[in-house]
């Protein structure tokens, strides 16, 4: 089952608006993503090709900037941050959810939870998106 935080009306509508969707799910999340958001009535072949909703998978995107169990802050904006600028470069608004700090919680691994909000905190203060 999709959870509300995961797929809540302001996505659906951000989609619909023609906003940019950045979301970084477990596989199991982006199917049930994907399948509620089909049953809505949103075109996602067209939506992933004009890159109004770009999905990342959770585990290989926090593979991608930890390092010794801890956030790297440059490997994260060169990924994750490149990403979300990219996305509202034109001038989109820009919506994000993210499940990696869920997950580095869940795993008891506290401290990288932390630091990983405080990247996504710094983030928003150089690029506009919403959350």
């Amino acid at each position: 089952m999709v959870t509300p935080s995961i797929l809540d009306a302001s996505r659906h509508e951000g989609i619909t608006l023609g906003q940019r969707v950045l979301v970084v799910l477990t596989p199991d999340h982006r199917a049930a993503v994907d399948t509620a958001l089909d049953g809505l009535g949103v075109d996602l072949a067209k939506a992933r090709r004009d890159g109004s909703f770009v999905t990342l998978e959770a585990g290989h995107t926090l593979a991608s900037f930890l390092v010794d169990g801890h956030s790297d802050p440059g490997a994260f904006r060169d990924g994750v941050g490149r990403m979300v600028a990219a996305a509202g470069e034109d001038g989109s608004t820009v919506r994000v959810f993210g499940e990696m700090v869920g997950l580095l919680w869940d795993r008891g691994d506290v401290l990288a939870a932390l630091e990983l909000e405080e990247l996504w905190n710094d983030l928003a203060e150089d690029h506009r998106f919403r959350w």
